[in-house]
């Protein structure tokens, strides 16, 4: 006599595929829930990005109205205003190191749910913060005698094999004199979208990346530790610690 497997009866069927059920149900929760919390998490990075973006701008407003006063009061007043104007200066461009760090933090993505075009938004807002401060900067330094040096390093975010290591060698200056050597970087591939970058390019007859221009300097295909030093040391700084 042949005994039925109670593991095939239909209640048995029943409850095994009841369970696959569940199962598949929980892995979709799962997949679901890994899926909006991603979305959420580079939605609260775009706002940063955006919130950072607006902050830099009514900086530069700010900055605009500070020098226009600049140009009126009197000479009395004027290094008050200028140390004042200095420092709403300094603040202002560390805090372009933010808007850097959200930049290469979306450039940097695998998966991600910013697209192509909300990715150029974010790169070009931060070339056009970074012009916006440049030209403060040299008018600053103009009205107001301000001991800094203002640096254009024309980059790429596509290929650009000698850009890391011009990179280094800006970082390793900017590590050594602090707010007093302002960097600016312009990002090349975006040239299509923003015109400036041409006429920058034209006007210092920077024709390939990486390219750094030091104040009125030019150095057309990048600048070497020695030539920076020399060039810093001539005009500007006093460089004979650098080696400690």
């Amino acid at each position: 006599m042949v005994t039925k497997s109670t593991s095939d009866t239909p209640q048995h069927r029943h409850v095994r595929w009841s369970r696959y059920g569940l199962a598949f149900v929980a892995t979709i929760g799962i997949l679901l829930l890994v899926l909006s919390t991603s979305w959420m998490v580079e939605t609260l990075r775009v706002r940063e990005a955006d919130l950072n973006a607006r902050q830099l701008r009514t900086d530069y407003e700010s900055l605009q109205v500070q020098e226009l006063y600049l140009t009126l009061v009197a000479s009395k007043s004027r290094n008050a205003s200028c140390a004042v104007f200095s420092s709403a200066l300094t603040s202002t461009v560390k805090r372009l190191s933010t808007s850097l760090e959200l930049v290469e933090r979306a450039r940097a993505r695998d998966t991600t749910s910013l697209t192509e075009r909300e990715l150029v938004l974010i790169e070009r807002q931060y070339l056009t913060d970074n012009l916006r401060y440049w030209l403060v900067a040299r008018n600053a330094k103009e009205s107001c005698g301000l001991d800094i040096v203002t640096v254009l390093y024309f980059t790429s975010t596509k290929e650009c094999s000698a850009c890391a290591t011009q990179g280094a060698v800006l970082s390793y200056f900017k590590k050594k004199f602090g707010e007093r050597l302002l960097i600016f970087p312009l990002n090349t591939a975006l040239e299509s979208d923003e015109p400036t970058l041409s006429l920058l390019r034209a006007q210092y007859g920077i024709t390939d990346v990486p390219g750094v221009v030091v104040e009125d300097d030019v150095f057309p295909t990048g600048i070497t530790r020695e030539e920076f030093e020399a060039v810093l040391s001539k005009k500007f700084f006093d460089t004979s610690g650098l080696g400690e």
